[in-house]
This record gives C-alpha cells, structure tokens and sequence, in this order.
C-alpha cells in the first residue's frame, strides 16, 4: 500500500510542479504597442446667415454703426483652451461690384474724420463689442480671446462701421464672410 501511496504523490507533485510558474525564456527584448490622440483645433460657429440692419454711410462727425446683438455662438472643442481668431472679406455688391475694403480702425474714433483710417472711399470695418474689449477685424486674422475647452466665446456684439459719405454702393446689398479660426499654443 505504502508504494501505491508513494507513487500517487509522486504524480501529485509532478502535476503540481508542472503547473507553478517558472520563468519563461524567450527573447531578449519586448515591445509594446501604443497610441496617442493629438488635439487638433476645433470649433462649432452657429453659420446662420447675418443680416445687418440698413444704416447710412458714415460721416466726419458720425460714425455710420450696423450693429447685430449677440454675435453667433463660436464653441471650442478642440480639447484644451484655444486661442480664436477672427477675420473678415471685403464686402461686394451683386455682379463683385461696388466693392468695399475691409479695414481694421483703432477705436473709439469718428471713421472718417480726421485721421479715421475709412476717410478714402470704399473701406468699411468690422468690430467684436466684447464687455472688455472691441477688436477690429482684418483679412488675416486678429486674435479675439483665450477660450476653455467646451467654452463658448464670451457674448460680443457685430458692430460694421459704413465706408464714409462719398464712396460706392448707395441703395446696394454689399455681402462679405467673417471667419472664425481657432489656434492651440
């Protein structure tokens, strides 16, 4: 019986054995397969079409002011806080012609008095009335403010500033496109 016994726990240990962990021989080296998202820069702008309010050119004494409340919401998603900058097109009538220049002017000034940066013809302006600051636009960019991610740009209102009394497009439909852009440091 003593045998049978012996030899029941000799196969016990050999199963045993066979089943603990031992070290594994291999090569000399392993690798890893990993991968990494890049944030890119991402916004979602409310694309509604805008429609300014009829308003006259401006003068040397007064400024002509088309102003729309609540500019279209500009949202970063871009994962980390983005740097948005804005820019605008020149303004064309039906047919390309008359044509306006956007131009960016340093306010608060009367446009087309003295040295108002609109005082040739043809040349209008776009504004960002933030509660902080009010940025002119021009064709290359103009950095607006510093958003969050998952942010909206603060409340601004458009403010367009009419070319001065002697240019272009009297009783004329003028369209132009305001681009937001956003820039990761």
């Amino acid at each position: 019986m003593l045998k049978v016994v012996m030899a029941v726990a000799m196969v016990v240990v050999g199963l045993v054995g066979a089943t603990v962990a031992t070290p594994a021989f291999g090569d000399g080296s392993g690798a890893v397969n990993a991968t990494v998202s890049a944030s890119a820069p991402c916004l979602t702008v409310n694309t509604t079409p805008l429609v300014f309010p009829t308003q006259k050119f401006s003068t040397n004494s007064l400024n002509g002011i088309s102003a729309i409340s609540n500019g279209p919401a500009v949202m970063n998603c871009s994962g980390q806080t983005a740097s948005i900058i804005g820019s605008g097109s020149d303004a064309t009538g039906p047919n390309s012609s008359p044509t306006w220049l956007l131009t960016p002017v340093t306010l608060p000034q009367t446009v087309c008095g003295g040295s108002g940066e609109l005082r040739t013809i043809n040349k209008f302006a776009l504004g960002l009335r933030f509660s902080d600051a009010e940025p002119t636009l021009s064709k290359l960019g103009v950095a607006l403010k510093s958003v969050a991610n998952g942010a909206n740009l603060p409340a601004y209102d458009l403010e367009l500033f009419m070319p001065c009394t002697t240019s272009d497009g009297a009783g004329t439909v003028m369209s132009f496109q305001i681009t937001f852009t956003a820039s990761l440091p």
